[in-house]
């Protein structure tokens, strides 16, 4: 009888944890207001710094100066990441979307610290400075290798910035860099190192002839 009411107790205690973590994980909607001079291209909140960032909570939507956006968030969400049209990063860090559901992007916010990714991952922003949309991007180990697709969702437009995460070429701390835009212009930048936290920029002097 003792073993019964054990197992019951466990069960019901298994049932009221899960129950729990999932109202801890329940949705809620976050107001965040931009109040630097610059336009948000990119907007994210994320539980682990060393994980990923998933999609981009502003995706195709500019977040101006003075604005302000609703997005969702959990309770299990502390960290508060954005990126500006010239590839400067702004984070926000133990915030509590369950205790403030708003919340504002600063310039005493802008962050020039390490990559807080994975291990084994580059966090690649490139800028189109041309006047031609950017529609494929490729890397490889600088010097040789087979050239890999960065998968890009839309093609990117003139001035406007993309972040994708991508897996590091083994042992390789630099790698090349090469666009296609929409007319089958190839653009190309080699050299580039892996752990330089600033934008790369394809402009008509990446143009390969």
């Amino acid at each position: 009888m003792h073993m019964r009411k054990t197992s019951r107790y466990l069960l019901v205690l298994a049932v009221y944890l899960i129950a729990a973590g999932a109202i801890h994980a329940q949705a809620v909607e976050v107001r965040i207001r931009n109040e630097t001079d610059f336009r948000m291209q990119e907007l994210y909140l994320f539980s682990d710094p060393d994980g990923a960032r998933g999609e981009n909570l502003i995706s195709g939507s500019p977040l101006f100066p003075g604005g302000e956006v609703t997005v969702a968030a959990t309770g299990a969400d502390r960290f508060l990441l954005a990126v500006d049209s010239e590839g400067d990063r702004y984070l926000k860090q133990n915030v509590d979307p369950d205790e403030n559901r708003s919340l504002r992007i600063t310039l005493d916010d802008l962050h020039f610290g390490a990559q807080t990714v994975a291990s084994g991952v580059w966090e690649l922003r490139v800028v189109n400075d041309t006047n031609y949309r950017l529609v494929r991007l490729s890397y490889r180990a600088a010097g040789d290798g087979e050239w890999v697709d960065v998968d890009v969702d839309s093609p990117v437009a003139a001035g406007e910035l993309v972040t994708q995460t991508i897996p590091l070429p083994s042992g390789s701390a630099t790698v090349d860099l090469r666009a296609e835009d929409e007319d089958g212009d190839v653009y190309r930048k080699s050299g580039i190192r892996v752990d330089d936290r600033r934008s790369v920029r394809f402009t008509f002097d990446d143009l390969q002839w």
